[in-house]
């Protein structure tokens, strides 16, 4: 069994969206929503 996810799958798109908008950088987009820079998937 997995862990439950601590994001609403709306906070996943807003994630998203701001990694794909380029406004942020992944850096600033982790601490924006407090998730660890090594938490990327492929």
């Amino acid at each position: 069994m997995g862990r439950a996810s601590k994001f609403t799958d709306e906070q996943k798109m807003e994630i998203v969206l701001d990694m794909l908008s380029g406004k942020m950088s992944v850096s600033e987009v982790c601490r924006k929503w407090d998730v660890a820079s090594t938490m990327q998937t492929v």
